[in-house]
């Protein structure tokens, strides 16, 4: 049986790790820097990663050049996940589309991605690989309100918010 790691993996398209509570930042490392460097990874899927250092995690990105590579980034369910990583997503100048559902951010870290993620000028010639970012998934983040979603909105972004809620005179009614 080929080792994983030892082969080629330039040709890497999506990376998924859903529910890998025992990846880490050496574990990413170890598969995003092979001999052949991997340059055509455009989705990337850390949900549900609690022992992920964000941070590290985003760092590597940028350094190995995969930031600007990526359309699609999750990090759904990591409660580690907040506002102050928010700011990094100035260094993914080619996503599209982003899941922060089931974290810790809160309106301002929603807003920060909308307007930091995507703006790069790659492909700005207009082949639909300049721009910004299409597509928020909120999912059961209760830090998130209604005017930040209404905002994100007015940006032209799509908002997903999952099932929701009941709303009563602007505020979503949680629990009944």
């Amino acid at each position: 049986m080929p080792d994983l790691l030892s082969s080629p993996l330039p040709s890497l398209q999506s990376l998924c790790f859903d529910t890998s509570p025992s990846l880490t930042v050496e574990t990413l490392t170890t598969i995003l820097t092979p001999s052949a460097p991997v340059k055509s990874l455009t989705t990337l899927r850390l949900e549900m990663c609690p022992r992920l250092d964000f941070t590290a995690a985003f760092a590597l990105l940028r350094e190995s050049g995969l930031a600007e590579c990526l359309r699609t980034l999750s990090v759904k369910g990591n409660a580690a996940f907040g506002d102050e990583l928010s700011v990094e997503f100035s260094a993914f100048v080619g996503l599209r589309s982003v899941d922060v559902g089931f974290t810790g951010v809160s309106g301002v870290g929603v807003l920060n991605i909308a307007v930091r993620a995507g703006r790069g000028v790659v492909g700005g010639d207009g082949d639909g690989d300049g721009g910004a970012v299409e597509w928020i998934g909120i999912e059961e983040c209760g830090c998130v309100g209604f005017d930040a979603v209404e905002r994100v909105r007015g940006l032209g972004i799509r908002v997903f918010q999952g099932r929701g809620g009941r709303r009563e005179n602007g505020r979503r009614v949680r629990y009944e």
